[in-house]
């Protein structure tokens, strides 16, 4: 299995992780694992890669995961 890397702003996730993560934005009612396109408004450059969880009594605003739950690397880009 490989394992997630980080690459400065920018997160490489391992097979496991991209399996797990549900497709889209997420709105106040998703749950699961997300990986949110960001982008610098003023510049219009992708922005930092965050992995969110949305589930229990997060499920609007969600937490951001600092580790991998699958390959156990850590996954903080900020």
């Amino acid at each position: 299995m490989n394992k997630c890397q980080k690459n400065g702003n920018k997160l490489t996730v391992c097979s496991a992780l991209a399996k797990a993560f549900e497709f889209g934005a997420p709105t106040k009612r998703s749950k699961g694992l997300f990986l949110p396109m960001r982008a610098i408004m003023k510049t219009g450059e992708p922005g930092t890669d965050i992995v969110q969880l949305h589930s229990g009594e997060f499920v609007g605003p969600g937490v951001v995961v600092n580790y991998c739950p699958f390959c156990g690397k850590d996954i903080v880009t900020i």
